[in-house]
């Protein structure tokens, strides 16, 4: 098969890579439903409803996600420097949103975990910090990986 150029090899290579990325979105995707457990939870402990919190969960994340999906291609164009759409640096700004992604689920939620649990920082001020990192864990830079993944595809 040819394997360069755009050719069938690349698109092989490129949709196993696709799929490669799947399996990290699942990490990012569980990490951030438990901790939009964490603020219902932090909420509750505070006195607020948790069916507002999660109301207000519900539509900071469509809305969110929608603003994500509608920027998706210029955050692209503006970070891969390229006037261009391909499969090669889709898949690889899916993988850096990704990364990021897991990044706030891997290393940023354990520290504020420790600080909540550990520290005693159950607070109208952390529940929003928790807030803003879950918004751009998982609404903002999830999507934006979901979106580069969705125009990578062979339509």
């Amino acid at each position: 098969p040819p394997s360069g150029g755009g050719g069938g090899g690349e698109k092989i290579v490129a949709s196993q890579f696709l799929m490669a990325v799947y399996v990290v979105d699942i990490v990012s995707w569980g990490v951030g439903r438990v901790m939009q457990y964490e603020i219902l939870s932090i909420g509750d402990d505070l006195g607020y409803s948790i069916i507002k919190l999660s109301a207000i969960l519900t539509t900071v994340e469509v809305f969110a996600e929608f603003l994500a999906s509608g920027s998706t291609t210029w955050v692209y164009f503006q970070i891969e420097d390229t006037q261009t759409l391909s499969t090669r640096n889709l898949a690889h700004f899916a993988l850096l949103m990704y990364s990021i992604s897991n990044l706030f689920a891997l290393i940023i939620y354990p520290v504020l975990g420790g600080l909540i649990h550990l520290g005693g920082y159950k607070n109208f001020g952390m529940l929003v910090v928790l807030s803003v990192a879950w918004t751009i864990q998982y609404p903002v830079t999830n999507q934006m990986g979901d979106q580069a993944i969705d125009m990578a595809l062979p339509h």
